[in-house]
């Protein structure tokens, strides 16, 4: 199964006073009940196209994204990242900080360190992304949290996601909160 389908799985099989948004469209607890997240996650397929496709909602009034972020695969030729586009909220429009990303490089580094910023007074990360490398060891994405623009700022999703390990175990501990 795709990581697509192990993600959907697990999300129906939540109760009913936790059903959240399928296909991993996570809700928020706007009053509107749009979307904050939606995460499209591919499996490294054969012709190594990877991780595609994660676009972050402000909780602005105008509803623009904060931040769209697409991420090319491992491929073959070693192109790194590319296209990371993340807007500012601030009244200075400047570029959301401590943004880190490492090239595919020989050694196999690869994603550390994504912090994105809320649009909260404070500024305080609204999404902590560690994503490591495609190392020969097959570790790869953990540790995706994304907090809720909650009063009490709890998390709205922490999601764990194994590597495509040669057994093709993939999603596990999908823990997601309703609102």
């Amino acid at each position: 199964e795709t990581i697509t389908r192990l993600l959907q799985r697990l999300i129906l099989n939540l109760t009913e006073d936790h059903t959240p948004l399928t296909e991993n469209n996570i809700e928020s607890d706007r009053e509107d009940d749009t979307a904050l997240t939606k995460i499209n996650i591919e499996s490294d397929r054969e012709d190594h196209t990877a991780l595609t496709e994660i676009n972050i909602e402000s909780d602005r009034e105008d509803r623009k994204a904060l931040t769209e972020i697409n991420i090319e695969s491992d491929r073959v030729d070693h192109t790194p990242l590319t296209e990371n586009n993340i807007e500012s909220d601030r009244e200075d429009d400047t570029a959301l900080t401590k943004i880190n990303i490492e090239s595919d490089r020989e050694d196999d580094t690869a994603l550390t360190k994504i912090n994105i910023e809320s649009d909260r007074v404070d500024h305080t990360a609204l999404t902590e992304i560690n994503i490591e490398s495609d190392r020969e060891d097959r570790k790869a994405l953990t540790e995706i949290n994304i907090e809720s623009d909650r009063v009490d700022h709890t998390a709205l999703t922490e999601i764990n996601i194994e590597s495509d390990s040669e057994d093709h175990t993939a999603l596990n501990e999908v823990n997601i909160e309703s609102d």
